[in-house]
């Protein structure tokens, strides 16, 4: 049997295809911007919504070319914070065929968790971040499982409509941000200090994005297809962040190892790392190319998921 996972992201839409051996057929990702110009509203845009909805029907047709036996669609921070996310939902399944599941901010960081799991073995107790467009989500997990779980409302593109910051950025910029994520994430802070992870594990594209514009710089080899998990370096990590706080969007676009869809917000993403690092403590991080649709296929293959709609 195959299975396909739709990830709608914030920013990227993903197509993860597999076997039940656990086979990759079919890996792919869109460029949606589903937030963009909307989520700052907790609104889809019009010209968002149409995006969506072209990336859904790629997918089904890829689908359907593909035999898959079965496709499970989840939608995330843009669309459960919309207040039009009934009417997506309805063209999704009216005009593709797709049937989506939205979850809440819990259960996408326990699926977060199963995925990165998949490709790291967590040994040790590890603080798993995942940046994405329109939420954060933070997981503090040993050897025996889930601590503690959380997600908050610090998604890149939404930091970026809601504080509408100078490129580059000023110092005012960075005040006001690290004064913001201060605020939202002293509960994060909290469990860090009463659970003492001693490593931490990025699974968002952003993290890889990152990841690769210091292997170009520093020659390490960047990230392969089929690659599970890497290696970030922290002194590296810190000059290239300091550029990155300081760089305009036309320098960030020619930087090696940029994608050009996250040029606009990776130095958001960077400011981000910076202060969950510096506040922690931690002086270790991994990257995880495993996430969110690699955590519903091992959720489905342990039957723990028999909620989900399927749109076969």
């Amino acid at each position: 049997m195959t299975t396909a996972v739709i990830d709608l992201g914030t920013n990227t839409f993903n197509l993860l295809i597999t076997t039940d051996a656990g086979q990759v057929i079919f890996n792919d990702k869109i460029p949606v911007k589903l937030g963009k110009g909307g989520i700052h509203q907790n609104r889809i845009a019009p010209d968002a919504f149409q995006r969506g909805l072209h990336a859904l029907e790629r997918y089904r047709d890829i689908c359907k070319l593909k035999e898959v036996d079965q496709v499970f669609a989840f939608a995330t921070s843009a669309v459960r914070s919309a207040t039009n996310a009934h009417e997506f939902i309805e063209a999704a399944a009216e005009e593709c065929g797709i049937n989506i599941n939205v979850i809440d901010g819990n259960r996408e960081a326990l699926f977060i968790y199963e995925g990165v799991a998949k490709a790291i073995p967590i040994t040790e107790t590890t603080l798993i971040v995942d940046i994405g467009g329109g939420s954060t989500e933070f997981v503090i997990a040993n050897k025996k499982g889930v601590l503690w779980q959380a997600s908050y409302p610090l998604g890149v593109s939404r930091l970026l409509e809601t504080f509408t910051p100078n490129d580059p950025l000023t110092a005012t910029d960075i005040e006001k941000l690290n004064d913001h994520f201060e605020n939202t994430l002293a509960e994060m802070l909290r469990e860090v200090r009463t659970h003492k992870p001693t490593r931490m594990v990025g699974s968002s594209g952003s993290f890889e994005t990152i990841h690769d514009i210091c292997a170009l710089r520093y020659n390490h080899n960047v990230v392969e297809p089929g690659q599970a998990s890497s290696r970030i370096y922290l002194h590296e990590l810190s000059i290239i962040t300091e550029q990155l706080l300081h760089s305009a969007l036309t320098d960030r676009l020619v930087m090696p190892g940029m994608l050009a869809m996250r040029a606009d917000t990776l130095h958001l993403s960077a400011l981000q790392i910076q202060f969950i690092l510096e506040k922690t403590g931690i002086q270790e991080l991994l990257l995880s190319l495993f996430a969110l649709k690699e955590g519903v296929i091992a959720s489905i293959n342990k039957s723990h998921e028999t909620w989900l709609k399927s749109s076969l």
